[in-house]
């Protein structure tokens, strides 16, 4: 499956207006070089968002797809979208790339898919670029509802911004990664 990466760039001072984007790379070459330099195959602009979040492979249907969501506090959601188009697309917005979405809630960075269970982790923060939030989601039925379907919230009291999380190969252990400074 080819590999994704995201990233969102704020375009004024203000942070009022984003430009989500969504590359296409070579991970092998990546992994023997260690830069992206030759190895960014696309660049797609992920136009379909609100300050885009990084991307997650899901399976849905016996189907892989690539989902993204929205950071921003308004009218967010998840979207999943079809591979073999989308490393080929030059935005998000194009027709027929969009497999089907469902609304979330707020200040979504990051996605951790739990394939076993069908579990979708929204990695997040509780308030714009604080507070640490895990938001666990059925994935069957958020997609089949258009709205999230909630199993579990963890909310943490640290102070710093949750950037990404990831669960080890034990269920209840992870990694998390922040905007803080310490090492903890």
């Amino acid at each position: 499956m080819p590999t994704f990466v995201g990233n969102s760039v704020r375009q004024n001072a203000e942070g009022t207006v984003w430009k989500a984007m969504i590359y296409s790379i070579d991970w092998s070459g990546f992994l023997k070089s260690k830069t992206l330099d030759g190895h960014l195959l696309k660049t797609i602009e992920d136009d379909a968002c609100i300050q885009g979040t990084r991307p997650e492979y899901v399976k849905s249907n016996g189907k892989w797809f690539m989902a993204t969501a929205d950071y921003g506090n308004k009218s967010n959601e998840v979207r999943l979208y079809d591979v073999a188009k989308l490393v080929k697309a030059d935005k998000t917005s194009e027709t027929g790339l969009m497999y089907k979405k469902f609304t979330c809630s707020p200040w979504v960075q990051n996605l951790h898919f739990i394939e076993n269970k069908g579990i979708l982790v929204l990695i997040q923060n509780q308030i714009e670029g604080r507070k640490w939030r895990l938001t666990f989601l059925d994935l069957k039925k958020s997609l089949a509802s258009g709205k999230e379907v909630v199993i579990k919230v963890i909310d943490s009291d640290k102070t710093d911004e949750l950037e990404g999380f990831t669960l080890t190969n034990n269920d209840h252990k992870g990694i998390a990664v922040s905007s803080s400074q310490k090492i903890m």
